[in-house]
């Protein structure tokens, strides 16, 4: 692939889309993907769908086999007879964690897409959602290796900082990505596209911060007050 704008006549694979995204960082793969035929919203919520799967069910197996030994070590096999109680939880976590990734992943766009309209954006809500869905997708899959990583390194100290490094050098990498992936979904600048994507965040912290605020100070009143 290269930074020339390319039409395929086909559609492509998953994985080759997946690929061409993370390792050819820019706006041009996602303007790609845009052009190619047989890009549709449903194929994004899809690839979120199954890959949340695919997270949930591994995280949840990994800790119960870690809370399982740990439990074990501790307390003995008896603990098992009141262990069962979570399947059901456990069952509901797998189950519905698809459901809320979708549904995540379209507000974050919507919320994204009438951000850029504030920057003159002139792109869909459909193409920002499956542009961003090309990010988390592989991006849930990267993380779920980097949190199994964690667990099995977590018990040498030596070496339980790496995972945690390798982390937070791919969230910024995702931070990039999903900064492209706004450009060339809503056609905006560099500029544009990263105050799009840090407003919300600012707007959460501050109204957060407020109502913090407001609930903290009678509190605050009263202890004083009560003293």
């Amino acid at each position: 692939m290269t930074d020339e704008l390319m039409q395929p006549v086909m559609p492509r694979k998953w994985y080759e889309i997946w690929w061409d995204i993370y390792s050819h960082p820019g706006v041009t793969p996602f303007r790609t993907a845009l052009n190619e035929p047989g890009h549709d919203i449903t194929r994004g919520f899809i690839w979120v769908a199954v890959t949340a799967f695919i997270m949930t069910l591994v995280s949840l197996l990994f800790s119960t086999l870690a809370m399982r030994n740990l439990m074990s070590d501790a307390f003995g096999g008896e603990i098992f007879k009141e262990y069962g109680a979570y399947t059901v939880a456990y069952i509901c976590a797998v189950i519905l964690a698809p459901l809320f990734a979708c549904i995540g992943i379209a507000i974050s766009a919507a919320v994204y897409h009438l951000v850029a309209k504030l920057f003159h954006g002139k792109g869909t809500w459909n193409d920002l959602v499956f542009c961003m869905s090309a990010v988390f997708a592989p991006g849930t899959l990267v993380s779920c290796v980097v949190g199994i990583f964690y667990l099995l390194f977590s018990q040498i100290p030596l070496l339980i900082f790496l995972p945690a490094l390798v982390a937070m050098a791919f969230g910024v990498y995702t931070l990039v990505l999903n900064i492209n992936a706004i450009r060339a979904a809503e056609d905006i600048g560099t500029g544009e596209a990263v105050a799009t994507y840090f407003i919300p965040s600012i707007i959460a912290v501050v109204l957060v911060s407020c109502c913090s605020i407001v609930i903290l100070i009678p509190l605050f009143s009263q202890i004083i007050s009560g003293q």
